[in-house]
């Protein structure tokens, strides 16, 4: 009996500390979406599964250059919009955020699509 009790206690620690991890903020969603390939957006919108804080946001093309503007959380606090500046040409892009949630860990992201030629 005390055996079953040992092992109960060792799986509730164990579920204990990955907890954390749980709460971090993340990524539910992104337009144009990750990988996709299609007309170029006016702007870049990412969604998250808690209200963020922006800690910094760009958006490079295939030689390395900004495209974009500064980003700014929505006022639904989960949603980051981030302004393009420009005629995107056809190409590849990279998004890259650094937020942080509710619990304060700051978190990095990264992600690409494509502009068709039109």
């Amino acid at each position: 009996m005390k055996q079953g009790w040992m092992i109960a206690g060792v799986m509730a620690g164990l579920l204990s500390v990955n907890a954390p991890a749980w709460a971090h903020a993340r990524r539910v969603s992104a337009m144009p979406a990750a990988d996709s390939t299609g007309a170029a957006p006016k702007d870049i919108t990412l969604t998250f599964n808690e209200a963020i804080k922006l800690i910094n946001c760009k958006m490079t093309g295939a030689d390395g250059k900004d495209v974009a503007g500064v980003g700014a959380p929505a006022a639904d606090g989960k949603s980051l919009k981030i302004p393009v500046t420009g005629t995107l040409a056809a190409g590849k892009y990279t998004v890259s955020y650094r937020i942080a949630g509710d619990d304060g860990h700051p978190m990095d992201g990264t992600y690409t699509f494509t502009v068709a030629s039109p």
